[in-house]
């Protein structure tokens, strides 16, 4: 989870999750609806619309949402074996900051 800091470094405003890894056969577990869960809850105690970011991993694969009031709106998948997506998924991490600012948190 990426927040917004408070004193004695408690998470206020949560704005990005990033759900662990699970394993591609075989998991029972849905990291997706995990992700989800967290961003709702974050999307309730930060009392607005502003966009709540979140991924998640399964197996070799990236995933990455959004969550703008009741529109969620998830990404195609980012193979991470493949050369040019694995830059792909590079560039989303290294920018998440920038969309992050521009929300104005």
């Amino acid at each position: 989870m990426i927040a917004k800091p408070m004193a004695f470094n408690a998470p206020q405003q949560p704005y990005f999750f990033l759900q662990e890894f699970k394993k591609g056969k075989g998991e029972k577990s849905d990291p997706e609806a995990q992700m989800l869960m967290a961003m709702l809850i974050a999307q309730h105690k930060n009392n607005g619309n502003k966009p709540i970011y979140g991924g998640y991993l399964v197996g070799r694969n990236w995933y990455f949402t959004t969550l703008i009031g009741t529109n969620y709106c998830i990404s195609r998948q980012f193979d991470a074996t493949i050369q040019s997506e694995l830059f792909q998924i590079a560039y989303i991490l290294r920018h998440l900051k920038t969309m992050i600012l521009s929300r104005e948190i």
